[in-house]
């Protein structure tokens, strides 16, 4: 895989790996009224919702093309109150290794045998709010844009009925917008575009799902000008503890300043 992989990295990994859970059906509304108990509906669920205490995705297949086309495995792992993991492999051989906290981050690239282990808040001077950890394990937990930044309130009145979607848009900091879009029909497809104007850097996600789970993500990556297409297929879903998170560094690995 190239070393562009770094590039694409910490971002490209967060926007993901979001919505790992199942969301309810909705019937199709009324023009009149749809907006109104839509939102309704959708508040009684993200208020009864369960939050499992662990979320665990293994060998999810992924598909990378940009200047070249890779195929990899992905391990994801998120653990409430506590971390959000990612390991992606080729051939069985790990090539990066994430970790996010609510204070700290952990970043190791085997390829170049670089690793970057810092505080959020040295992280967040980079790529601004979408750092953020109560709202990233909020989204996986729930499958709803909301908490910190983006509030629930915030998402309610923040959000319009848009043809046969519900449509979500909002400021995450200088520069930086978040964009969703809700399918009325069954909320099985999902959209999410980030934005942040002031490093250049564009994403687009379309989330699949089924009444099980999401069963896989597509999207464009583009960075500076360099565009990166993926897709991830999923198989399971599991709601176990993952213990092989720990982060050893490895003989003649260098500390870097940036992970962008």
């Amino acid at each position: 895989m190239s070393m562009k992989t770094k590039n694409i990295g910490i971002i490209f990994l967060l926007l993901l790996l979001v919505f790992f859970n199942s969301c309810s059906k909705f019937k199709r509304l009324a023009i009149n009224d749809a907006e109104t108990v839509l939102k309704n509906e959708m508040r009684i669920k993200y208020d009864s919702k369960a939050k499992p205490q662990y979320i665990l995705i293994e060998n999810a297949s992924i598909k990378i093309e940009g200047k070249e086309t890779n195929r990899a495995r992905i391990n994801f792992y998120l653990e409430r109150g506590q971390k959000l993991f990612v390991s992606i492999k080729v051939l069985g051989f790990e090539m990066i290794r994430f970790q996010l906290s609510e204070d700290s981050v952990k970043y190791i690239n085997r390829i170049s045998r670089e690793y970057y282990f810092s505080q959020v808040e040295n992280v967040k001077k980079e790529v601004g709010e979408l750092l953020n950890f109560a709202n990233l394990e909020n989204l996986v937990l729930t499958g709803f844009v909301s908490n910190g930044v983006l509030s629930f309130d915030n998402f309610f009145s923040n959000s319009v009925i848009s043809g046969d979607s519900l449509r979500f848009s909002d400021e995450l900091g200088p520069g930086q917008s978040v964009l969703c879009n809700y399918s009325l029909g069954t909320l099985q497809l999902f959209d999410l575009a980030y934005l942040d104007y002031v490093k250049q850097i564009n994403s687009k996600m379309v989330f699949d799902r089924n009444d099980y789970g999401l069963k896989s993500i597509e999207g464009i990556f583009v960075m500076k000008g360099e565009r990166t297409k993926f897709s991830l297929d999923i198989d399971e879903i599991k709601y176990e503890k993952f213990s092989k998170t720990d982060f050893r560094i490895g003989r003649n690995y260098n500390e870097i300043e940036s992970l962008l």
